[in-house]
């Protein structure tokens, strides 16, 4: 009985090729039973299709105009020259070269947005092997943190969110490396993956704060300072995107453009009856999209089958947890006008669930 077990945990362990094997079929099993790949060349449409628009715009403009990549224009002039930016465009950038090369089509766009779903998935999925040791948890895990109904509907819908959030992965999972061996390959890898995640949506940069003051509270106390200077460069994420918020702002200015919103719209500045209706549309609209999980809960069997206990999880990561959900309550109070209308603030805020698992 016991040699049977060692087996199976062996099994369990598994081969970095066979694992990476596993999470590639099953991630593109996924893919192909949310229609991803029937509907590759599709047009923006459904919910948002305006905000969708932008960014297929933005990247027709860049193949059409050769535009340099910091001065980003859209097909819809407001009355100017069109020019106008939210979040870096550097995706819409690269895209724009790629329809140069191989002409336009909208699956060379849901291609590249697939490719970077993909990208931070395996990261993913690289990240809870660490924590688990577990083929068979990791897998489950990655099925679980790829089963929203609004992460799946806007996973490569042209919107920046669902980038930012797999970009995210990347440097959470360097960042976990790069805590435990102290390797500068995954120190700059996780400070160029949390920074390609900010550029693209500032709150993808939550989880680093969250990590970032966990990671402040394990400092030794005899080397505390040579710890601290070593971890510095994790700061260039949050520095470099303050800059480009500033220059998105000062870009748009130029042209008189405020149609991206870069500002805030707090809870406290609201009303009763605004409040009131934020609340009554987010849960008419919105809200059953968030966890389409009635059956879900047979997949955390396994988990807990398998040794990952929550609550020791739990109290192991509470700063980490307790960080990201002061960060996220913030977030939502800074931010509460918008959830009336926009559903896909949210999906960044979805890095808490591997963080909970």
């Amino acid at each position: 009985m016991q040699s049977f077990i060692e087996q199976l945990q062996s099994w369990d362990k598994g081969i970095r090729v066979i694992r990476d094997a596993l999470f590639a079929l099953m991630f593109i099993w996924m893919s192909a039973s949310y229609g991803y790949f029937d509907n590759m060349d599709r047009f923006p449409d459904g919910t948002h299709v305006w905000r969708k628009c932008d960014g297929a715009s933005m990247a027709l403009s860049y193949a059409q105009d050769n535009a340099p990549l910091l001065e980003p224009r859209m097909h819809h002039l407001f009355e100017g020259s069109g020019k106008a930016v939210g979040e870096f465009p550097v995706w819409y950038y690269l895209v724009g070269k790629t329809y140069q090369v191989f002409g336009f089509s909208n699956e060379v766009f849901r291609w590249w947005w697939w490719s970077l779903l993909f990208l931070g998935f395996y990261f993913l999925f690289q990240w809870f092997y660490l924590k688990t040791n577990s083929t068979t948890v990791s897998i489950l895990s990655i099925v679980f943190c790829f089963s929203p109904p609004i992460l799946v509907y806007y996973g490569i819908e042209f919107l920046p969110d669902t980038v930012a959030l797999a970009l995210s992965f990347v440097g959470m999972y360097a960042f976990e490396k790069w805590r435990t061996e102290s390797s500068k390959l995954f120190l700059w890898l996780g400070v160029l993956g949390f920074l390609l995640a900010m550029l693209t949506k500032v709150s993808a940069g939550m989880v680093l704060v969250a990590i970032g003051v966990a990671y402040l509270f394990e400092l030794s106390k005899k080397d505390w300072k040579k710890q601290l200077v070593q971890a510095l460069p994790w700061v260039l994420p949050l520095v470099i995107t303050l800059v480009w918020v500033k220059y998105a702002a000062w870009y748009n200015a130029q042209t008189n453009n405020v149609y991206f919103l870069l500002d805030t719209v707090p809870y406290w500045t609201l009303t009763a009856e605004q409040i009131a209706a934020v609340k009554q549309n987010f849960m008419n609209s919105w809200f059953g999209e968030l966890f389409g999980y009635k059956g879900s809960w047979i997949l955390l069997t396994p988990l807990f089958a398998v040794g990952v206990f929550w609550l020791k999880k739990v109290r192991n990561e509470a700063i980490t947890l307790t960080t990201y959900g002061g960060l996220t309550l913030l977030f939502v109070l800074l931010f509460f006008e918008r959830f009336q209308h926009h559903d896909y603030y949210i999906l960044c805020l979805y890095a808490m669930v591997p963080l909970a698992l």
